[in-house]
C-alpha cells in the first residue's frame, strides 16, 4: 500500500505516500518515546496505540483507441464491411488491478449530421441501424439506410461499471468517429412506346421524328446527385445488323433527350 512505513512527527503529523492503483487496510503499532531514558526504574514509552490506515478503491477511467476518425462505405452498402472487426483496439478498464473486473460498454453520441435523402424524408439518419461499438470484440456496427448518403459524426466514449466515487472516474477521453457514405449513380430506366413503321415512299430524303417515343424516364432515385444529371440515348443496331441500317438510313435513328424519335430514310429502300 505504501512508499515506505508511515512516520508520525513529535507535532503529530503523520505521513505516508502511497503506491500507485494500490488500495486495502494496513494496521501499525505507535509507541511514542521520549529522550529521558529510563534510570532509577524510569520509562521513555509510551503505552502502544493502534493506527489503521485505509485506502480506498478509486476508479481510473476506461480507455481505448480507434482504428481511425473516418469511415467511408458506398451508398446502400448491405451489411458491415469485414474491415471493421476490431475497430475499437486497446480496450481496457483502467489500472491492471481492475481488468477483468468492471463491465464495459460504448457509448455513440451524434454531433452532426449531413444526409441526402428522399425529399419526402425530414432529418433523415444515415442508418437504419445505428452504430454500435461491442466492447469485448471492439467491432463496429452498423446498417445503412436504403438510397441516402452523407456524413454522421459521433463522439464514442467507452464507460465501466465501476462508479465516481472518492473522485474516480468512469467514463474515457471521447474519441471523433464520422461514417460517410458515399454516393453512387444508380442507372436510369425507360421504356420505349414500341415498333414504329413508316412507308417506303414517305418524304423520302426529309427527317422524321415521333415525339414521346422515350417515355417514362426515371433517373433513379429521388436524390439531388440523381436529380441533377443529365442523359444521352445511345441507339446502335443490333448485332449482325450494321449494313442493313446503313442501307436504309440517312440519318439516325436518334432518341433526343426529350424522348423524341428522329430518322430520315433512304429513298426507294424498305426492310427493318
Amino acid at each position: 500500500l505504501f512508499e515506505g512505513t508511515p512516520s508520525l512527527s513529535p507535532n503529530g503529523t503523520l505521513r505516508f505516500a502511497t503506491r500507485g492503483d494500490a488500495h486495502g487496510t494496513a494496521r501499525y503499532s505507535v509507541v511514542l518515546a521520549d529522550s529521558g531514558g529510563t534510570l532509577r526504574g524510569g520509562a521513555n514509552e509510551s503505552a502502544t496505540a493502534e493506527l489503521t490506515l485505509v485506502v480506498t478503491p478509486v476508479n481510473d477511467p476506461p480507455s481505448f483507441s480507434l482504428r481511425s476518425p473516418e469511415v467511408r462505405v458506398r451508398q446502400s452498402t448491405p451489411g458491415v464491411p469485414a474491415g471493421l472487426r476490431g475497430f475499437a483496439a486497446n480496450v481496457s478498464a483502467g489500472a491492471g488491478n481492475e481488468e477483468g473486473l468492471q463491465g464495459l460498454s460504448f457509448s455513440l453520441e451524434l454531433r452532426s449530421r449531413s444526409v441526402a435523402a428522399n425529399s419526402s424524408v425530414s432529418d433523415p439518419s444515415l442508418f437504419s441501424q445505428p452504430p454500435a461499438i461491442d466492447a469485448l470484440t471492439g467491432d463496429l456496427t452498423f446498417a445503412l439506410a436504403p438510397d441516402r448518403y452523407g456524413e454522421e459524426r459521433f463522439l464514442v466514449t467507452l464507460s465501466d461499471d465501476g462508479g465516481a466515487e472518492g473522485g474516480g472516474s468512469n467514463a474515457s477521453v471521447a474519441a471523433s468517429l464520422s461514417v460517410v457514405a458515399e454516393f453512387v449513380n444508380s442507372p436510369p430506366v425507360f421504356a420505349l412506346e414500341g415498333d414504329v413503321t413508316s412507308h417506303e415512299d414517305l418524304d423520302e430524303g426529309v427527317p422524321k421524328a415521333v415525339g414521346g417515343f422515350a417515355r417514362n424516364l426515371t433517373l433513379g432515385p429521388d436524390l439531388p446527385l440523381e436529380n441533377n444529371q443529365t442523359v444521352v440515348y445511345f441507339v446502335s443496331p443490333a448485332p449482325g445488323m450494321e449494313a442493313e441500317a446503313a442501307r436504309l438510313f440517312l440519318a439516325g435513328p436518334a432518341v433526343m433527350p426529350n424522348g423524341t424519335l428522329a430518322w430520315t430514310q433512304r429513298p426507294d429502300v424498305f426492310g427493318d
